[in-house]
Formats: C-alpha cells, structure tokens, sequence
C-alpha cells in the first residue's frame, strides 16, 4: 500500500452533458478546458498533457497536444445539476441523490422566526410577490445562492465591516439547522449592505439573491468564503470505509470544507499554492494514506467569467503536478479530476453541468482510454479497491 491522491480541479469541464438541452438550456454549448485554451491559446500545461488532459478533452493546440502514453476516460455527473457539495458526495462513493430542492423565499418566514427568537432584528426584503429576502441589520442579507443550482443553496452575505466570523457564523447556522438544501454558504467582504441590496436579483425560478460577482464579493481584499453542508451519513462513503480500518483519510481544500470525515484530517484553505504545498507536504509526510485534495481558484475564475484567470490557475496546478509527481513512488496512484465545469465563456456566471476528465497515473494496470464512465463514485471504487481488497 501507499498514497491514493485525488486532485480536484474545481470547476474543470470538458464539454456539456446530453441531458443540458433538456434541463439546462443555459449550459448548450459549454466547454470550459477548451474555451480557455481558444481565448488563451499560448497556454502550455506540460504536466497536465503528460496526464492525458487533450486525450480527454480530444482536441489539441499549437501548444497542446494529445499524450502517447497515458491513462485518462471522460466522466459523467451523476448527481443533479452541477455543484460541489454534490460532485464531492459523488467522488466518496454517493450514488443516490433526493434532491432537497426549496428556493429561499419558500423558508423565509420560517428562518426570520427563528433568528428573531435568537434575538435578531429581521426586515424582510420584498421585490415582488413571493420573492423574499432576509436583511439582519445593516450588515447581514440571506436569499438564494445564484452562482449554484437555484433551490439547492442559500447564501449569507455579510458586510464585514459591521460584524465579526463568530457572529457570521452563529446566524449562517441558524439557517442551516431550519433548512435542508445541500449547503448554506457563509460569503464576507468589506462590502456595505446598501451596495449589496443593489446587486439583488430575481430569477423566473423563483429564486432571488445577490449576484455576488457583479456586486465585486470574490475581489474583495478580504473575501472570506465558508460552507455549511447537509450531511447525510452513508456509510459506504469511501472515508467511513477507510476510517474502520484507521486508513488515515486527509482532506485539503474545499473538500475539508464540504466533507464529513470524523476518522482523519481535514485542512481548509482557499489559496492555491498554500493547497498545493499542503497537498505535497502531506505526501511526503505519509507512507499510506488517501489524501483528496479540491483546488477552487479555477472555480471562482469561472464565476467571474475571466479565462485568462483560469488559465494562469491551471499553470499554478500544473506546475504543482510535477512536484507530485516527483515524489510519488511504484505505488501511489495520482488521479486528477473535476466536479463540474464553470465555463468563463458561456455568459452566466454558474456552474455549468460538463463532463469532467479523469486522468489517472500509476501502477494501476490501465492504460490508453478507460471509456466513458456514469458516475464520479468511480474514483471511490479505485480508492477501496486499492486498501480493501
């Protein structure tokens, strides 16, 4: 045995699913690796093309061509939508999704009781018949999350200005505890709530929150970003399986961020260098060990619609891939992957429903292209395969 590693690579699409003509019109079309190869075409990933990303994106560049010698397949998202919390549930080993869907303005008056029991001052925010939104003060707005799948997210944005973590925190789970939408996300910058309330949006869903891009949240200087996940234990997840049998379990990244794992380690960061050398330091410093590891700067270049962040995010990543691979020995196996796509050129600013590469170096006796796999929870199989059986 040795170390399992699985980069994430937020947000890194290869090309719209079938079903999008059907339930997500707005995501025709969406190829987020090739778009920001055509609109920075100079780039050059040498890590990344040894792995096998143009194999799986079956396309080249002047610069980016197809590998002779790797491992790779094309995967499909089983979960519905396109969102983290979920693709992350899916790569554990979740294979059955209920879809807790509930735009904000349905559990309005529900969550603004609870708060005013706690103590707080609630206004409700009303721009039509039945669009709510919550506002706490002047430094607090709750509604839908518009960068994620409408229903399945709820945002808490605050002004940091007026409010401290703790007190962000204490509210956001108030209103994780009276809803069941996969995650409530906690968003904080120096941004005034007067600015914020002219960003709100509503959309024909029945949604209404802050677009969080327009309003300049993700380049605030001090831009904090949190997640309170719904979790529903499922005790084939591969980190429950692993922890039984005190295989250590360390996640990094996001992923601490959005998965339960009560047996091992998880480190939080939002850098991408500080993941990267965290990711690397854990390698080096374990003999065994599944180590799963979510890189989200190419994510928020996504929202923010902006293909040459992404790209100079994929240089950083792929340089990080080298030192990886440079310390890996006979057997760890390395996957990279993604959990959705977040396509800069589509024209909106959500995550868009792709397939996503997987990308697998080591001795693992596949070799060329491994097919067009249904569900992420292929890497878990990998992963139990490899310690347990």
């Amino acid at each position: 045995m040795g170390r399992f590693i699985v980069l994430v690579i937020d947000g890194l699409g290869i090309g719209a699913m079938e079903d999008v003509q059907i339930n997500r019109k707005e995501d025709i079309g969406a190829n987020t690796l090739k778009h920001v190869l055509c609109k920075v075409s100079s780039l050059q990933l040498p890590n990344l093309e040894k792995l096998g990303i143009m194999n799986a994106l079956d396309y080249e560049t002047e610069y980016m061509k197809k590998s002779l010698n790797c491992t790779y397949g094309k995967c499909a998202l089983n979960h519905p939508g396109a969102d983290s919390f979920l693709g992350h549930q899916e790569i554990m080993g979740r294979k059955d999704f209920n879809r807790n869907m509930q735009v904000f303005s349905e559990k309005a008056h529900e969550i603004g009781k609870l708060l005013e029991h706690q103590g707080y001052k609630i206004e409700y925010i009303v721009k039509e018949k039945n669009f709510k939104l919550l506002c706490i003060g002047d430094y607090i707005i709750i509604g839908d999350s518009l960068e994620g799948d409408i229903g399945q997210i709820y945002s808490v944005t605050a002004d940091l200005n007026k409010i401290g973590y703790e007190e962000i925190f204490k509210i956001a789970n108030i209103v994780r505890e009276a809803s069941e939408v996969s995650r409530v996300t906690v968003n904080g910058a120096f941004v005034p709530v007067d600015k914020l309330k002219s960003f709100i949006e509503k959309k024909e869903s029945g949604a209404i929150g802050i677009n969080l891009v327009k309003a300049g949240i993700y380049e605030d200087r001090g831009y904090i970003n949190a997640n309170l996940p719904f979790y529903h234990k499922d005790n084939k997840q591969i980190q429950y399986l692993l922890g039984d049998k005190n295989i250590p379990v360390i996640l990094i990244g996001k992923a601490g961020d959005i998965i339960h794992n009560p047996y091992g380690k998880n480190l939080i960061q939002k850098d991408t260098k500080n993941i990267l050398n965290l990711t690397l330091r854990e390698i080096i410093n374990t003999k065994e060990a599944f180590i799963l590891s979510n890189v989200q700067g190419t994510d928020i270049a996504g929202h923010l619609q902006d293909a040459y962040k992404y790209a100079m995010e994929l240089k950083i990543i792929d340089e990080y891939i080298g030192k990886i691979l440079s310390v890996m020995n006979e057997q760890d196996i390395l996957i990279v992957t993604g959990d959705h796509g977040n396509d800069p050129t589509i024209g909106h600013s959500k995550h868009t429903r792709e397939y996503v590469p997987i990308l697998i170096y080591g001795q693992c006796n596949l070799n060329g292209f491994i097919g067009e796999i249904p569900t992420l929870s292929y890497i878990s199989s990998m992963v139990k395969e490899y310690f347990l059986m």
